[in-house]
């Protein structure tokens, strides 16, 4: 039987979380690490990981973004003075960018988990960037 995409992503990134703070990581919900564009970086997540963001997250947590940079997917929706505002649905690229470590080894591991969830769930394996989001195509079903 092939597993509920979102009860799945749920529990990867459960157990992610896990292995990141046994690992030394510490995310204090600063958003420092939601500026990908000014380190050159580009955020990539999974056709899983869009799907779960968009059935978990609030819509109405676009409206702190200056519309300019949201409309050129320079910056993401859910980032706020405060944090971030979809923590609990953020893709695996924002827990692994976390403040107190990097580890490109460990990072890759989570990755290929990523992957493997995709093929039990019967989701594509559609790995793009994050930016710009796109509410109504992430919420349909992988």
């Amino acid at each position: 039987m092939t597993p509920d995409p979102l009860e799945a992503m749920r529990l990867f990134y459960a157990e992610a979380d896990g292995a990141i703070a046994a690992a030394g990581g510490l995310c204090r919900n600063c958003g420092a690490c939601c500026h990908f564009e000014t380190a050159g970086h580009i955020l990539y997540a999974s056709r899983l990981e869009r799907f779960y963001l968009a059935r978990t997250a609030l819509r109405a947590a676009a409206t702190e973004q200056p519309a300019e940079l949201l409309a050129a997917g320079l910056r993401c929706p859910f980032q706020s003075a405060g944090g971030c505002l979809a923590r609990i649905g953020r893709p695996l690229g924002c827990r692994l960018h976390f403040c107190s470590a990097q580890n490109d080894d460990f990072s890759e591991s989570w990755h290929r988990e990523l992957k493997r969830l995709h093929e039990t769930t019967g989701a594509p394996w559609d790995y793009k960037p994050f930016l710009p989001f796109n509410w109504r195509q992430a919420a349909k079903k992988p």
